[in-house]
């Protein structure tokens, strides 16, 4: 409702709208629109975020059913290929000033979708609505990565990526089902997650999470990374930069405990 809102007026203004201005209305907008469901519900109540202890198990599934539509990531690798042709080749300035004002009218459209086919509930939880869920916080933080007009450094960000970290850490569904992820898709949110300015314990427990994953997939070197990650979306500028950046600094990190039990 409110980025509908918002896209109305960027019409009526005819696009004359600065970036900088559009992109923090259109982070309040989806703020607004997806905050009832980031709300974490009484009943189950979550454990306390610890940093250093793992509470639930990401088990991962090299085969088989995955509890989710095949076209779900179709909106922002379509974002993506549009991201790519804006920027392939110089226009002149008024040419700019229309692609981004369609650009800006596409990235609303899609928070829109996401934030509407957000789960609601978190009280029930089955294997479908935590996959889900998680798929779709992590595609507002991909979106927030790669457009000029949304940050990852922010309030707004910060809250969705700790969404996403409650909802990774759901306990079983309560129908009895097995939760498991595929590794494109676990790795593709927990690199999400990571690069998301947000607070230390937070972030802390996106690291560790990252190296878990990493060491169960036997991964050493970045390229195996951006293998997994070109499965789900990709995106070479923001987005890939990032992730090296990430999984340089955590190598970095593990230094002599890397030597003596192996990669990361």
């Amino acid at each position: 409702m409110h980025i509908a809102a918002l896209d109305k007026f960027l019409e009526l203004r005819g696009g004359n709208l600065s970036v900088e201005l559009y992109g923090m209305l259109l982070r309040l907008s989806i703020w607004c629109d997806i905050n009832p469901p980031l709300t974490v519900p009484s009943a189950p109540s979550p454990r306390p975020l610890d940093a250093t202890n793992s509470h639930v198990e990401l088990h991962v599934r090299q085969w088989g059913y995955t509890p989710f539509a095949t076209d779900i990531f179709e909106d922002i690798r379509k974002l993506v290929a549009l991201r790519e042709e804006f920027c392939s080749e110089p226009e002149p300035r008024e040419k700019r000033r229309e692609r981004n004002f369609a650009y800006h009218k596409f990235v609303s459209r899609c928070l829109r979708r996401t934030s509407r086919s957000l789960p609601q509930v978190l009280a029930v939880n089955t294997a479908e609505t935590i996959v889900l869920r998680s798929i779709r916080l992590g595609q507002i933080l991909f979106m927030y990565t790669i457009s000029p007009a949304m940050s990852v450094s922010g309030v707004y960000s910060r809250s969705i990526a700790e969404a996403l970290r409650l909802s990774l850490e759901q306990p079983s569904p309560q129908n009895g089902d097995s939760l498991y992820w595929s590794p494109e898709v676990l790795c593709w949110l927990l690199f999400n997650g990571a690069i998301t300015i947000q607070t230390k314990a937070t972030q802390q427990w996106y690291f560790r999470r990252v190296r878990e994953f990493l060491r169960s997939q036997c991964i050493s070197y970045f390229n195996q990374v951006e293998n997994l990650l070109r499965k789900v979306c990709w995106y070479e500028d923001q987005f890939g930069t990032a992730c090296r950046t990430l999984f340089r600094d955590l190598v970095r990190a593990a230094g002599s405990e890397a030597a003596k039990t192996g990669p990361l």
